[in-house]
């Protein structure tokens, strides 16, 4: 068995919060348990729904088929009653108004041929019943045929002298317009009721008074007397325990033929103590077979908590031990085949591991999760230095662009990465000029910052050693030729500005040509022969052009980032967009300020992207000469945006 041995002053610093094995194993059993109940309780919920759905159908179904079964009955009754209507016997029976024991014989051959064999009446106009055919099971009174004498054909449940329903049906016989009887044929509701209902094992009548008599089989007082009062026209089911074991279900069905209210119920019961029975032993095999499978699982899931935390116990005190100082502690049982912690084969001595390959996994885990952690801090080191890098790099940018009171110039720079190889600079020479310098390093990231900020620097002092702009690029190539180890290059621009005339003198290096917005809307791109970039080859030479702003105008520096801005399916902004762009700017911003022009190609260039990530670095710088009037404003106007 694997574990750790230790001196036993060691044992005393392990933590004495609960088990992690029993925690597991008690969460585990709650989770077994609680599943288990929610599922036995969707089980038990489930089937008192189906049975209360089959409960509803059975008891529709039993009332469709009861009244289906007065609806025949009483067809069959009123074409009886029709058949002997129009007989010429029967006719002369009634206006003779004399009792004939011939008509009794003749009227019980027409009971004997009919299959429900129904008691036969002839009544005459008075009332009185003069012949009928019956044996004995329908008791009417002479009431009734006084009471109810219709002058059409009448249909109705009636109940007889001893308390039970019949069907009742009564045809007037005529002679012209005179009626001289009638014929009543009648059945009791119980009549053959068990063909339609094989399985009853008792039939009961329920009256408009609460009492319950029985129609059919062994109807017992206990359970049956004790059902709620009749009246509800709403048929219902109820099981009933009747003594010694036994249960009836009883289906309440009203009786009803044309009325709105009932003439009593009708019980049907049904014995169904041995459907029970057999149903509670299902239901307790089967949650016998729940709980021993509940068992079963609790005591394999414990027994696998046991085994499978007992390596994770050693290496547990091994770590402890370790971290006290214990040098000599180590996994007890290393076969003489399998190495030691400490790389040494185990001796016979010690007990066989049976855990090693868990141990040995988990010990690998800690490793790597350690690596993750010293990875985790390398990148967390490294996303600092690119921070401070951009920090740094953002500090080298003018901090301030108010350098002649006849030039507003601003400028931005948004690099795609931490850090860009994208830079700019405007400065004051000794003779009052403005230098403008805009550049692109090939590539993205430090390495092109880091030359970035070496060609910035180079030119700056350059700029301050010549006059021209084609000599300062020519000086700065030649430094940058000398220390470019990784071979990279820069386009560039630098345009010397004379703020009282608007001449500009400039040197094109590769680089984008720059845009000057004229007072009349327009926009022209100052092309050029294409130049060398810097840093490449030394002893080049570099043209030297020349434009003049006039008083309004704008003009705009900008990195190969505004052209190349793309949409995520890849279509480009290109140089007819971003003269258009700028036009629509400068229209709209440009005669305000610089800097809310330089703010508002960068929200176009947002719109234009709509979302898509930033693919270049994109630098802009505006010099925009004013005018008199312009020079007479103190503030730009605020942007009603």
């Amino acid at each position: 068995m694997t574990q750790a041995t230790a001196p036993s002053e060691k044992e005393n610093r392990q933590g004495s919060g609960p088990s992690l094995r029993r925690s597991v194993g008690l969460t585990a059993v709650a989770a077994l348990v609680a599943t288990s109940a929610i599922l036995i309780a969707y089980a038990e919920i489930r089937g008192a729904s189906l049975a209360h759905r089959h409960s509803e159908t059975s008891i529709s179904l039993q009332t469709d088929l009861i009244n289906t079964m007065l609806d025949l009955r009483h067809e069959r009754l009123a074409a009886l009653a029709r058949q002997l209507a129009v007989d010429p016997e029967v006719d002369s029976v009634l206006v003779a108004n004399v009792a004939s024991s011939e008509m009794d014989e003749a009227l019980q051959i027409v009971r004997e041929a009919q299959p429900e064999r129904p008691t036969i009446f002839l009544v005459s106009s008075g009332g009185q019943a003069i012949a009928s055919a019956d044996n004995g099971s329908v008791s009417l009174g002479p009431n009734t045929f006084t009471r109810l004498r219709p002058q059409t054909p009448y249909t109705d449940l009636l109940i007889d002298e001893v308390g039970s329903p019949v069907q009742a049906h009564s045809t007037p016989v005529r002679r012209g317009n005179l009626v001289v009887g009638t014929i009543w044929t009648v059945l009791p509701v119980s009549e053959g009721i068990d063909e339609f209902f094989p399985k009853l094992s008792g039939l009961a009548y329920r009256g408009t008074d609460g009492e319950v008599r029985s129609l059919l089989g062994a109807v017992p007082e206990t359970g049956v007397g004790n059902l709620a009062g009749g009246g509800d026209l709403r048929a219902r089911s109820m099981v009933l325990s009747v003594g010694e074991g036994r249960r009836l279900e009883a289906t309440i069905v009203p009786l009803q033929y044309g009325a709105t209210e009932a003439a009593g119920d009708l019980i049907l019961l049904r014995d169904i103590s041995d459907a029970l029975r057999r149903e509670e032993l299902l239901t307790m095999m089967a949650l016998t077979a729940v709980l021993a499978i509940i068992l079963l699982s609790l005591g394999l899931l414990l027994q696998k908590l046991r085994v499978g935390f007992r390596p994770l116990g050693a290496v547990v005190r091994l770590l402890g031990a370790m971290s006290g100082g214990e040098t000599k502690m180590r996994i007890s049982g290393i076969g003489p085949d399998r190495p030691g912690m400490d790389g040494k084969r185990g001796t016979a001595s010690g007990a066989v591991v049976r855990s090693g390959r868990e141990i040995d996994t988990l010990l690998l885990a800690v490793d790597s999760f350690r690596s993750s952690l010293d990875a985790r801090n390398e990148l967390i080191a490294v996303t600092e230095q690119l921070e401070n890098a951009r920090r740094i790099q953002q500090s080298l940018l003018p901090a301030t662009f108010n350098l002649h009171p006849g030039l507003d110039i601003h400028g931005r720079m948004r690099p795609a990465l931490e850090v860009a190889g994208d830079f700019f600079d405007i400065f004051t020479l000794d003779d009052g000029r403005v230098a403008l310098l805009i550049a692109d390093v090939s590539g993205k990231g430090m390495a092109p910052a880091l030359f970035a900020a070496q060609a910035s620097a180079l030119l700056r002092a350059q700029c301050h050693q010549f006059d021209e702009p084609a000599k300062v690029m020519q000086a700065a190539n030649n430094a940058l030729c000398e220390r470019n180890p990784e071979d990279m290059f820069i386009t560039a621009i630098l345009a010397i500005v004379t703020p009282d005339t608007g001449e500009v003198n400039f040197v094109n290096a590769g680089h984008c040509p720059p845009m000057i917005a004229k007072q009349d809307g327009t926009v022209s791109l100052v092309t050029t022969a294409p130049d060398m970039v810097i840093g490449v080859l030394a002893d080049l030479e570099w043209a030297a052009h020349r434009v003049v702003l006039a008083p309004g105008e704008q003009m705009l520096l900008y990195s190969d980032g505004l052209d190349e801005a793309q949409k995520e399916d890849g279509t480009l902004l290109g140089t007819e967009g971003a003269v258009e762009m700028f036009r629509d700017a400068c229209a709209t911003h440009g005669r305000r300020s610089s800097r809310l022009l330089c703010e508002r190609m960068l929200d176009r260039i947002d719109a234009f992207a709509a979302g898509a990530r930033q693919a270049d670095d994109i630098s802009i710088l505006v010099v925009h000469r004013k005018s008199e009037d312009e020079r007479e404003v103190r503030a730009p106007t605020p942007d009603p945006e």
